[in-house]
């Protein structure tokens, strides 16, 4: 038994393998989105292009704003762009990081490992926040002295974990009527399929969810 207050109500043609990850990375990116009231026009940049940036490429997109993607390597760049995002950034190019700073309105750090926070921080425009979402290991966290934050003035960070109900069921009906779905990889409900699953998700080469048949559970 479910209390009505917590349960989510998923729409008739909405498609079932691919609700579970919106229930998950889904809120976790399309709440930050909102609470920093990203609108049609603004510049704005996802840090990380993975199970949880893909998804807040495709939020920020079909609200109309203007979308830079940042990752590590070159194979999402082709994809990054299929799903609206105008400039994509490998920062260890250098070169694509020149004349970034003071760029964007919103940041969403997906990251799930350690990197330069400051570097983000000053491509903030004066007013710009930056929501983090990615956790990484204890041994990984980013870092960035308080005294450091005077030079970075009128500038807002902030952490964002999940969402209410209600929220997430608006995310839910949002996501569904615009037809905004992570990709998924659906494996069987056995110990070498996860097992596989669990490497290929630690060496960084799934695109971008697994979904978990449980109807192949015996």
């Amino acid at each position: 038994m479910v209390a009505e207050r917590f349960a989510i109500k998923i729409p008739r043609n909405a498609d079932p393998k691919k609700v579970a990850p919106l229930m998950c990375a889904g809120i976790t990116t399309y709440s930050p989105i909102h609470f920093s009231k990203v609108r049609k026009g603004d510049k704005v940049a996802v840090a990380g292009f993975g199970g949880l940036g893909h998804l807040a490429v495709q939020y920020l997109v079909k609200l109309g704003a203007e979308v830079t993607v940042f990752d590590i390597t070159e194979e999402k760049r082709q994809v990054a762009a299929d799903f609206g995002a105008v400039r994509y950034v490998n920062v260890n190019n250098p070169d694509e990081l020149k004349g970034l700073d003071g760029t964007f309105s919103f940041i969403l750090s997906t990251i799930p490992s350690k990197y330069d926070l400051r570097m983000y921080i000053n491509m903030l425009r004066r007013g710009g926040e930056m929501a983090i979402v990615g956790r990484a290991a204890n041994d990984e966290l980013p870092t960035i002295d308080a005294f450091s934050l005077i030079g970075m003035a009128q500038r807002k960070i902030y952490g964002s974990l999940i969402g209410s109900i209600q929220e997430t069921q608006e995310m839910l009906n949002y996501s569904v009527a615009n037809d905004i779905y992570p990709e998924v990889v659906v494996i069987n409900a056995d110990g070498k399929s996860i097992d596989e699953a669990y490497r290929n998700v630690v060496d960084g080469k799934v695109q971008f969810r697994y979904v978990i048949d449980m109807s192949t559970l015996k």
